[in-house]
């Protein structure tokens, strides 16, 4: 695992154009209201990371790359991708497919992914949220160990500006190729080209609400279709080689997708706390158990009972 792990604050410095640190709860405070004004500009998206180490690996670049000494990795890694979701299409004599066609989706490798993702099946995928607290909740899932020197006890809570000329210029060229395919019938060839794509559920065609954690998580997916290079790293050279294509200046500072608040996790029970009492947001409602839909009712029938008691016998 030593591939997806920043060794310092300093090598991670290298990929985010903005990096502070939280480790007071008057800086919290501060952060609080920062991420208030930002949600409600609505031109960021949001991931919270619970190891500040961690670099920015989808699951499946780290499944391919933790299997790099198995007959797997002779595998092309798109090649990979694509039996992953053949495997699920084909699962249970076709469930999946025969599902998803149910619901007029298709043959969609988006929603195919979407779904996998829900059931941590490795994805070219990142969760992110368009709500900051909702990142702010998933940063603040590890505990403080001790050192506050140390690297491992801060979690990160990561920025994108969703409209960023490079991915909106990626998405345009994208949608290009998906005039081809009728109804959103996308096969993943289709993807083998985009370096990186934004795909949320305000946009039909990929059909990825068939997840439905991602309601109140408020989700974006963020695909990397590369095989090795975290997404912080991937954006930085993919930003310097298109300049340097270009003859343009590759060192005018503009390379960096990303900012970063590392935030102190003695700092996390009091995240919770406040994300539960002010926001509502805890584990409950980020991941919708739909079995306890039948608790809700016999608790309502229970409180209606108790507010209208049935007449006495006497009155009967």
């Amino acid at each position: 695992m030593g591939h997806s792990l920043f060794s310092s604050f300093a090598e991670k410095e290298q990929y985010y154009f903005v990096t502070t640190f939280i480790e007071t709860e008057e800086q919290l405070e501060t952060l609080w209201i920062e991420l208030l004004e930002v949600k409600k500009r609505k031109e960021f998206i949001f991931r919270g990371v619970k190891e500040a180490n961690y670099k920015l690996y989808n699951s499946a670049q780290r499944y391919f790359l933790d299997n790099q000494d198995t007959k797997l990795y002779s595998i092309d890694y798109n090649v990979f991708i694509k039996n992953s979701i053949d495997a699920v299409r084909k699962w249970n004599n076709s469930t999946v497919e025969r599902y998803l066609n149910h619901r007029g989706i298709g043959d969609n490798c988006v929603a195919y992914l979407s779904l996998m993702q829900h059931f941590d099946v490795p994805t070219p995928f990142l969760d992110f949220s368009y709500n900051p607290f909702v990142a702010l909740y998933f940063s603040s899932l590890s505990k403080y160990v001790g050192n506050e020197q140390d690297m491992g006890n801060y979690s990160s809570l990561y920025l994108v500006r969703n409209q960023h000329p490079i991915l909106q210029n990626v998405l345009n060229y994208f949608q290009q190729f998906l005039k081809d395919y009728d109804e959103g019938n996308v096969p993943y060839r289709v993807l083998d080209f985009p370096l990186f794509l934004l795909f949320d559920s305000n946009s039909d065609i990929f059909r990825i609400t068939n997840n439905k954690n991602i309601i109140n998580q408020e989700g974006v997916l963020f695909f990397n279709n590369h095989s090795f290079l975290p997404l912080e790293e991937y954006f930085t050279v993919t930003s310097k080689y298109s300049k340097a294509l270009k003859g343009w200046d590759v060192t005018d500072g503009e390379n960096k997708l990303f900012a970063c608040w590392n935030i102190a996790k003695k700092l996390h029970p009091i995240i919770q706390s406040r994300l539960k009492k002010d926001c509502s947001i805890d584990h409950d409602f980020l991941f919708p158990d739909f079995t306890h839909i039948r608790h809700a009712f016999n608790t309502s029938v229970e409180k209606y009972n108790l507010e209208f008691p049935p007449p006495s016998i006497m009155w009967r």
